[in-house]
Order: structure tokens, then sequence, then C-alpha cells
């Protein structure tokens, strides 16, 4: 009975639309500029693991990114879950319709999905790429990645010799694997996704990260010793980040295919079960951000969103803050290529929300 009781709450509810309603849903387009050369864009979309706005830390991010982040992601989750950022990026399907607590990269993609980000860059002539510097079995990605239409998928595994910053593998690794993609001499267009893993935590102990004094007197006062060892190893690590991300759209400023370059964090980042840094720093701890009239939990979903290209320089995503699930069809827009289905309902809809 228990069994049967729980598997209840894995089941998917089907929401009842009526036939009309649905096509026209699925028939939706939306006119986008295209290139009068009919020249496609290399598109590189980069997660980066519990990226925050250190200046929510009392801090600042690093100068040579900060002109280019005036935007906002908004992320579905806090502290953890980036299998369901990613779920959202690649499908357009917000996770508020699944299940408390499931985990669609385990519970749910099991069949192709023709839709998904990256198998509509494919279906565009695209060569579709994801890039993770960890495991490849991590949140199932070996196994999910085919399915959402990418043609190959790069992991830790393959990348030589693991070399760490902190705890996990350096971000450089993903950012050579990144630009080794981009050097090969191929006609086609690619598409690569990156998923980073750097900043994940923890970030106590003294000797995690190289010391630099990152954080004002006023948030050093309102942290106990440990707690300031947390924050100062995180704000270091996360402006190493910047950095990297600064020096890799430096690299490929030069390229002559235009290559469109979007970054975001995919959470903040958690310095404990209880919440207390951000407490301490004033910050609502509150993140039921499903209460329409919750600024501040909304606050605590926002992460620092990049949309640049070599040919236009910084892009403008909607009204400045794109949730995950409205991101893919953004990156199409602006990449030139035509919104079909939940990519143009996406796109016409989500604005009206935010």
């Amino acid at each position: 009975f228990s069994f049967l009781f729980n598997v209840r709450t894995l089941l998917l509810p089907l929401h009842k639309v009526g036939s009309e309603q649905a096509n026209a849903v699925l028939r939706a387009s939306h006119a986008v500029a295209v290139d009068a050369a009919g020249n496609k864009p290399d598109v590189v979309v980069i997660l980066s693991e519990a990226w925050l706005d250190v200046g929510e830390l009392g801090s600042r991010m690093n100068d040579c990114l900060s002109p280019h982040a005036r935007q906002r992601f908004l992320s579905p989750t806090y502290g953890g879950n980036t299998a369901n950022v990613e779920f959202e990026l690649h499908t357009g399907y917000p996770v508020v319709f699944v299940p408390r607590g499931m985990i669609p990269y385990r519970m749910y993609i099991r069949h192709p999905l023709p839709n998904a980000l990256p198998a509509t860059f494919r279906a565009q002539g695209y060569d579709t790429l994801g890039i993770h510097n960890f495991q490849r079995t991590f949140w199932n990605r070996d196994r999910v990645y085919p399915l959402l239409g990418f043609d190959r998928f790069i992991g830790i595994e393959d990348m030589g010799a693991r070399v760490d910053r902190g705890v996990y593998p350096d971000d450089a690794m993903m950012f050579d694997a990144i630009a080794g993609e981009l050097a090969r001499p191929d006609q086609k267009p690619r598409f690569i996704f990156a998923a980073s893993m750097m900043n994940h935590g923890l970030y106590d102990g003294l000797d995690r990260y190289p010391r630099r004094e990152t954080l004002s007197p006023a948030t050093a006062a309102a942290l106990d010793p440990a707690q300031r060892i947390a924050v100062g190893n995180y704000v270091a690590i996360a402006h190493d980040f910047e950095q990297l991300l600064c020096n890799f759209i430096a690299g490929v400023a030069p390229r002559d295919r235009e290559i469109i370059v979007v970054a975001f964090g995919d959470h903040w980042p958690s310095f404990g079960p209880d919440k207390t840094v951000y407490r301490e720093l004033h910050v609502s701890t509150d993140v039921d951000f499903t209460k329409s009239d919750n600024v501040d939990a909304v606050r605590m979903h926002r992460t620092p969103l990049v949309a640049w290209s070599n040919r236009r320089g910084d892009l403008a995503f909607g009204n400045g803050l794109v949730p995950s699930y409205g991101l893919g069809a953004e990156v199409l827009s602006h990449a030139g290529l035509p919104l079909e289905g939940v990519w143009a309902f996406e796109y016409a809809h989500y604005r009206d929300t935010l």
C-alpha cells in the first residue's frame, strides 16, 4: 500500500486543454530577423554553478564583467537542484507543474524530446554539444542529453588530467573545452551548452581557495569568523569565474563568424541549511516565490545574466528579467532562428507575467 501511495506523487497531472487551444499553441510561430546572407551564429550558453551577484554579499562583481551583467536570470531553485534549472531551460516547461521534490532528469525523461532546445538547434543545421567539467553521470546527464538533442557530450572524463580549483574541477577546463570545439574546422554552426562546477559548495575552510580580502568592513563585521571564511571563499571563487568568462569573451571577440555568448547563475549559493548568513546580512530568507506579492523571495531567485554578441555587443533579453523556461526562446530569437510551438508560446507570454 505504501508503495502505491507514494507512486501517486510521481504522476504528472493531465491538464485538460481544448483541441483548438492546443493546436493554436503548437502552430504558434514568431517572426525573427534573419541574416541577409543566411549565416547562422555560433551560440554558447553557460550555466555557472551557484553564481550570485556578490553585491548581495557586500562585495562587488569583477570589474571586467559588471558592465555586461545588468540583466537578471530567474531561477526556479535555491541552493541546489541544478538539473531542474537545466530542464526548464532546455524544454521551456516550468518545474512548478512537476510534483514537488521530483527531478525530471531522473524521473521523467525516457524518450527523445524533439522540441527541446538542443533538438531545435540541431533541426536548424547546428552541431549540438554539451560540456560539463564533472562526471558525465552527474544528474543523469549522460542518459538525458542525447534525448534532448545533443549530438555529443564532453565530461570531465574527456578533458585530460583533472585540475581542481578549491574542492571541484577548475572552470578553466570547461572554457578550454569550449574554445577547443570552436577552433575545430567545421562549417556547421555550433550550439554549445556548458554547465560549470567550480563554484559549488562547500565554502568553509581556510585552505580551500587562495585568500583575498574581498568583503566590505560592514559584511565582515556582521558575520562570525567561520561565516567570514565561507563567504570570503565564495566571493573569491565567484570572481575567478567572472575573470574566466571575461577572458573567454575577449578571446572569441575577433572571430569572423558571429558568436552569441549567454551566461547565467543557476541559483544562489547555500552557506548552510538555516540561511543564517543571509539573515545576518539582512537578506530575507523566505524563498517561497509562489506568492505573487513576495518580492523578497524573488530576490533570492535572481542571478546574473550576461548576453553578448561579438557583432552586436550586449543583447537585451525581454525586460531584463528572464526565467529559465523563457531563456531558450530569447536565445533562439537573438540567433535569428524561427520560434515555433513552446518557444513561440514562451516568447510571447513569459514577458507578460514578470
